[in-house]
């Protein structure tokens, strides 16, 4: 067992040595030549700001990010590689205001996993500035064989818009501002016996019971279709499923599911079954269309949308039994790019519109132009739930 209790007592000398892990490696990764082939150097800065018209004109809310992420690999020899991966966020504006007055805002934001690996640095009622190590991990990759270990991210969705087989890290379909996505503390091992075939058993370290996800995963290649099926353990649920990714004719067809089911008086209780199915398609004049459906088994038909947004899990991807979701996406000049999402619930009729406009100014430098329109049945009457823009400006490096 590992001594997390004497974790928890130098958990303020290991923020500080996050600070000091984030300055080395950047004076490292800086110090470095371009020709240099054991590091590896990149990142991006991003400034996102959101206002929210969801109290009408008269009460417009607006929150600013500045948002930087510097990703570090190190590779002393060939089967070795060492990444650590820094997010550092400054909030700051009216929603970060009005969040500390009903909580903490620096709390909410501050998602860890078993370990804490982060450091808020500053906490105003209206400014916080956090600082988080997003991925720290090791990996050992020779000949069939590969092992990781520490915070990285695992990856067993299949489908776009919700997976069900993801579930050590599942995310939410709305941060569209993450792309990297949530990470685990976890120990991984692969093993591929061809190269259309791999074995995996992963583990997420855990201080209680309630909180270990471990399971194996097994992929293979079938008729030109890769299929995919795993079983194991998730919090308080024994879990199994499967994916498949393929395509008939010039369509992409996918799909993923999971049944839960408490290991704890297993015989007199019920299961979770989620399950998703996709199909995607590209026309010749570049117009992507993709749709899904997910089924959630213990979804209702009359539940609150923003459970949706929160708390997600490969279990509780919706609180809405049946989910349709269609995305299109169309280029429309090689610098400007067009898209729109819709994701409808029956029931409530629970409606989430997401247009989005990116143009790319030069080479590594992006705006983006982001909205999000929730609207839903509350109390027999069918409203707007929020109304959100978002503009972002990105340069990578």
């Amino acid at each position: 067992m590992f001594p997390f209790s004497l974790f928890a007592q130098f958990r303020g000398m290991i923020r500080f040595a996050i600070l000091l892990v984030c300055i080395f490696f950047s004076l490292q990764a800086f110090s470095q030549s371009a020709k240099e082939k054991k590091y590896r150097f990149s990142g991006y800065v991003k400034y996102l700001q959101t206002t929210n018209f969801s109290e009408g004109l008269d009460n417009i809310i607006t929150d600013n990010l500045i948002h930087h992420r510097l990703n570090f690999r190190y590779a002393p020899v060939e089967p070795l590689t060492f990444a650590v991966e820094i997010r550092d966020r400054i909030y700051f504006g009216e929603l970060v205001k009005l969040t500390n007055i009903f909580g903490d805002f620096g709390e909410l934001i501050d998602n860890n996993d078993i370990y804490d690996m982060s450091v808020v640095l500053v906490d105003k009622k209206a400014f916080v500035w956090h600082v988080m190590l997003d991925r720290a991990f090791v990996r050992y990759s020779k000949n069939k064989w590969e092992a990781t270990l520490g915070r990285q991210r695992i990856n067993w969705g299949v489908t776009l818009a919700w997976n069900p087989n993801d579930i050590f890290n599942a995310y939410s379909l709305y941060d569209f501002d993450y792309e990297e996505r949530l990470g685990s503390d976890a120990a991984r091992i692969i093993f591929y016996p061809n190269s259309s075939s791999s074995i995996e058993i992963t583990s997420k370290i855990a201080t209680e019971k309630n909180e270990v996800v471990s399971a194996a995963l097994y992929k293979f290649n079938k008729a030109k279709f890769d299929f995919q099926a795993f079983s194991g353990v998730a919090h308080k649920d024994v879990v199994a499923g499967g994916g498949w990714a393929g395509n008939i004719k010039n369509a992409g067809f996918k799909g993923e599911f999971s049944y839960f089911h408490p290991y704890r008086h297993f015989t007199d209780s019920t299961g979770v079954f989620t399950g998703v199915l996709s199909v995607d398609y590209s026309f010749k004049n570049s117009l992507y269309l993709n749709s899904s459906f997910l089924y959630v088994s213990n979804g209702s038909n009359d539940a609150n949308f923003f459970l949706s947004v929160f708390n997600i899990s490969a279990k509780t991807l919706s609180p809405y039994k049946y989910n349709f979701f269609v995305q299109a996406l169309y280029p429309i000049t090689p610098f400007l790019n067009a898209g729109l999402s819709t994701l409808y619930s029956p029931g409530s009729h629970a409606l989430f519109i997401n247009p989005v406009l990116t143009y790319n100014i030069k080479e590594d430098w992006d705006i983006d132009l982001v909205g999000q329109l929730f609207f839903s049945n509350v109390n027999d009457e069918y409203k707007d739930q929020a109304e959100l823009l978002y503009f972002r400006l990105r340069w990578s490096y």
